[in-house]
């Protein structure tokens, strides 16, 4: 994590298989994003 100026920069990895949808994609540009709701749902699989 690298915090300058009032911005925040988080660069993680993770390994596994989603099968559900991250991003919307309208014209070749991403529209919508549920990637942070996904990153929850993996680690309470994980938990389990």
């Amino acid at each position: 994590m690298i915090a300058a100026s009032g911005r925040v920069a988080v660069r993680g990895e993770l390994t596994a298989t989603h099968r559900g949808k991250f991003h919307q994609i309208e014209n070749g540009r991403i529209v919508r994003s549920w990637h942070i709701e996904d990153l929850h749902g993996w680690i309470r699989q994980m938990k389990a």
